[in-house]
């Protein structure tokens, strides 16, 4: 059933990629918004030049109408009436402007970030750094110049949440591929995603995607006598005021105000509650409306994005508009309890509590399907994101997920870091599964070694997201990832370097003991303690893991530890990164090569960075 899934799937949708070359087309629309701009800016001009002509002229029929008394009044209505609307269309002008402005500005952005300037330009995820989890400090999925980072287009809070759950997740197979299908449909969506990335929508940083459920999750108690007293203490408010008017005196609107009294008493604290939680929410609200409003115009065919959206359209709920329906009482109610002109008329005709009781009655009727409407929003933009990063990649390929009965797999043709510059990428094929458990890769400095690992644990991210992989071909398993490649010691926790390394290891090798499928990225093991420890604790850690049958890749600068894959048969190789030291110059080519190293070139940097180092042991004796 799941291999059928992934053939028909990828062959669907296999056609249907575009074949645009995406740098051309970010330039083309960024020169045509450029020239729209120009355009724009000039019909501006024209108008602010015909508003001042109107507006002067509005000042000279004032003052022949008001002053000279030598023309009739309504010639100044007349006039007042063409300035406003001269001021409706320069306003119309204006905003159609400032989209043209954001939309240049956006494709000369992605011009720039095709061309390798994207640190630091975009959202970076830093909040959803967690140094406890099994990879993505190691992989950096999240922080500056992060995977995240690279490839996140979510403007709302539940999308950017929905991406850094995939990133740090994954999938199950079947998930899997109902995403590929869908990224593959929305990377020729360029028009929704321009959509999306132009809508107005407010920093999603204070946001957060539990507020607006917790709200709408929240008992407020209010009881039905409330909302009719607030309704007969405000017709009876009117009736006083009217009759104040009349001269029946005061009287009669003290006593309206003193029955109102007992009434905010028993429902003021639940009302103020309710416009609090709803400030909080309301900025998250309109976007959602936005965002929807996009997303309900598009038909979509891939499977996922027809079960996200097909429940959109159900009777004559549309999510938008009831999304903008919430926002406008959210922001109603606010106004009744805080704006200071507003607040004593509100309060006298009983407003906060008939907005109140109609927040309660939008939440009975639509409120169920909140949740629903967040998730959709959450999925489209997340696929979105991906969908981008797919189309600015045509090159890269949409993996074979293989099911779980096969075994682990791991097998890339030109596999390369998605975060490194494309002129600079250096491919190479590299295989794992049940034959071959292990690989110990061997070299000098900054040959390469820690790159492989992060290439191979990204690609996996990338592929358990349903995303495309910077590969010629890969097959794989849904792996469990365990990376033991960074570590530091700690101050404030007194921990030692090296008791932070082994910490990390134990996680591994505890998730290697409670999950199948599990692959390990051990870069430079046990560093930090001596050789002798270092062997025996090397060889025991990676018996450890293949007893639990995970399979990985170990980076040593410490070539005894390559002894240990002669213990494991043919279940294990050696790989090795090599360099070149011409003319006092270091230069790596950072393709694998079998076996293991046969030379380092820790000497030789430190030579070459003007270090002195003797090559034979003396020792010095200095007497006092």
């Amino acid at each position: 059933m799941v291999e059928d899934l992934i053939v028909q799937n990828q062959s669907r949708y296999t056609i249907e990629q575009s074949t645009a070359d995406p740098h051309a087309v970010y330039k083309a629309k960024s020169e045509q918004f450029q020239a729209e701009c120009l355009s724009a800016e000039s019909a501006s001009d024209r108008y602010s030049i015909l508003r001042t002509l109107v507006f002067v002229s509005l000042l000279i029929v004032g003052w022949l109408s008001l002053v000279r008394t030598s023309l009739p009044v309504a010639w100044l209505f007349v006039a007042l009436a063409l300035f406003v609307f001269v001021v409706m269309l320069h306003s119309r002008v204006m905003k159609r402007l400032q989209r043209i402005q954001r939309a240049q500005e956006f494709y000369a952005q992605r011009v720039d970030h095709m061309a390798g300037s994207w640190v630091g330009q975009g959202n970076n995820g830093a909040r959803y750094i967690d140094s406890q989890h099994s990879y993505t400090s190691d992989l950096d999925v999240f922080g500056e110049g992060s995977l995240f980072e690279f490839v996140c287009g979510a403007r709302t809070r539940p999308g950017q949440d929905t991406l850094a759950q995939w990133l740090s997740h994954g999938a199950d197979i079947d998930t899997i591929v109902k995403r590929q299908g869908a990224i593959k449909e929305l990377s020729n969506h360029l028009e929704l995603r321009e959509e999306l990335a132009l809508l107005d929508t407010t920093s999603a940083n204070d946001q957060r995607r539990d507020d607006i459920t917790d709200w709408i999750d929240e008992d407020y108690s209010f009881e039905k006598w409330q909302l009719v007293a607030a309704t007969v203490l405000g017709v009876l408010a009117l009736l006083a005021l009217v009759a104040w008017g009349l001269g029946y005196g005061y009287l009669p609107l003290l006593l309206v105000i003193a029955l109102e009294v007992p009434l905010y008493f028993s429902c003021f604290p639940q009302i103020k509650k309710m416009a609090r939680q709803a400030e909080l929410v309301s900025a998250t609200l309109k976007d959602l409306a936005e965002v929807l409003g996009v997303i309900e115009k598009r038909e979509f065919h891939s499977v996922l994005l027809k079960q996200l959206t097909d429940g959109f359209q159900s009777g004559n709920t549309v999510p938008s508009a009831q999304m903008e329906k919430l926002y406008s009482l959210v922001m109603n109610l606010n106004q009744a309890m805080k704006n200071q002109f507003f607040v004593p008329i509100a309060f006298l005709f009983g407003l906060p509590v008939h907005l109140a009781f109609r927040l309660e009655h939008w939440r009975s009727q639509t409120a169920l399907r909140i949740a629903q409407w967040l998730e959709a929003v959450g999925q489209v933009e997340a696929l979105a994101s991906l969908a981008r990063y797919g189309f600015e990649n045509p090159e890269n390929t949409y993996p074979t997920i293989s099911p779980l009965s096969e075994g682990p797999v791991f097998n890339a043709v030109a596999l390369s870091h998605p975060l490194i510059a494309k002129q600079n990428s250096v491919p190479n094929d590299i295989r794992l599964g049940s034959d071959q458990r292990l690989i110990m890769v061997s070299g000098s400095n900054m040959s390469g070694k820690s790159t492989l690992l992060r290439s191979i644990g990204t690609a996996v991210v990338l592929a358990s997201c349903g995303a495309p992989v910077r590969a010629q071909k890969l097959e794989l398993s849904r792996f469990n990832i365990g990376c033991a490649m960074r570590a530091s010691d700690s101050l404030l926790h007194g921990e030692s370097h090296f008791y932070a390394v082994i910490s990390r290891i134990k996680c591994v090798v505890d998730l290697a003991k409670t999950q199948s499928q599990v692959l390990f990225l051990l870069d430079e093991i046990l560093q930090g303690t001596n050789s002798h420890d270092r062997l025996i604790g090397a060889k025991g850690v990676i018996h450890q893991l293949m007893e639990y049958n995970a399979v990985g890749l170990v980076t040593t600068h410490d070539l005894a530890l390559t002894r240990v894959v002669e213990s494991l048969g043919n279940k294990a190789i050696n790989i090795h990164f090599e360099d070149q030291i011409v003319d006092d110059k270091i230069s790596f080519d950072y393709k694998i090569r079998a076996g293991v190293i046969t030379r380092s070139n820790g000497l030789a940097l430190m030579r070459l960075i003007g270090l002195r180092v003797d090559t034979d042991e003396t020792t010095e004796t200095t007497e006092n």
